[in-house]
């Protein structure tokens, strides 16, 4: 009822799958009645993909993220094998630290999957990410692999620049660690920062983070998508975060703000005489060459 109220552009449905094969087709014919034709269920034009849609041309749908067997233009068995992708091995942490591989264990993570639920899976299969040169070679555009944000904040470090191309190139999703047992969150700033598309926080955690991200997509009338500058959408690009100065063009810009008055401050408290020293902090948000704090001198009493 409320997923194109505030926006016609498409809403993204991301399952996590721990159904057994009859739960699953259930899932699906559930999700084929509920949402109806709103669902998509086919490529727009019946033919495979070269590179995705544009959100004008998904108005009005949703789309399924979800596991499927195949690409889409495999013919898929009743029953389908999947592999578990690297957000269900870390229910209990980051994946950074080196493990023995266990023959038996890797066999477990194979599960099944109906064709049912299988089928409705357009244009975000997950897959797992297996580095940046098996994405050149082998990836097509409608898969889509998730990152926890130490692994993303790594990659962005290492290999920034390479990151900035895959995105580019195909959906990320990063998402905060494990180990935030509190529900707190990542800086979005550092995901946005390489052209991860999908950055999912913990939206019960009021904070900075939360107030980072409500202020990012007011650009655009809150309606859950913001444009990419053309340079992130380059699939040639050398832009690096961490190294922005090396993008051949590259011309900086100085921001001066002049702050004239801090106005309809709340009191400390709710006391009738109390009496604040205000102050006025400007922060600026983004690659980190670009973050800055500066704060104006207090005034008593005022």
């Amino acid at each position: 009822d409320y997923a194109f109220k505030v926006s016609e552009f498409p809403v993204i449905v991301s399952l996590e799958n721990h159904c057994c094969l009859e739960q699953q087709t259930v899932m699906a014919n559930h999700l084929r009645q509920i949402l109806g034709d709103m669902l998509l269920t086919a490529p727009l034009d019946g033919q495979i993909p070269e590179r995705l849609p544009s959100p004008q041309q998904l108005r009005g749908k949703i789309l399924l993220k979800a596991k499927k067997s195949g690409g889409l233009e495999t013919r898929l068995d009743e029953t389908l094998a999947y592999e578990a992708s690297d957000e269900e091995e870390v229910a209990d942490g980051d994946p950074e630290s080196p493990t023995l591989k266990d023959p038996q264990a890797e066999e477990n993570k194979k599960s099944k999957l109906s064709r049912e639920l299988s089928d409705l899976v357009v244009y975000c299969k997950n897959v797992r990410f297996q580095g940046f040169e098996q994405a050149r070679s082998n990836a097509t555009c409608y898969e889509i692999s998730s990152f926890s944000e130490s692994k993303a904040k790594r990659l962005s470090k290492e290999a920034g620049a390479e990151f900035v191309r895959y995105n580019s190139q195909q959906l990320s999703r990063t998402y905060p660690s494990g180990m935030r047992t509190d529900s707190s969150n990542y800086n979005p700033q550092d995901m946005w920062s390489t052209g991860c598309q999908i950055v999912a926080l913990n939206f019960q955690t009021a904070g900075l983070e939360m107030d980072l991200n409500d202020g990012f997509f007011r650009q655009n009338g809150s309606c859950g998508l913001i444009l990419k500058p053309d340079f992130m959408r380059d699939a040639n690009s050398r832009f690096s975060p961490e190294k922005p100065e090396e993008r051949p063009g590259y011309k900086p810009l100085r921001l001066s703000i002049q702050v004239i008055s801090g106005q309809q401050l709340p009191k400390v408290n709710m006391k009738e005489g109390s009496i604040v020293d205000p102050l006025v902090r400007v922060e600026i948000f983004g690659v980190p060459i670009d973050q800055v704090k500066a704060e104006t001198s207090h005034i008593n009493n005022n």
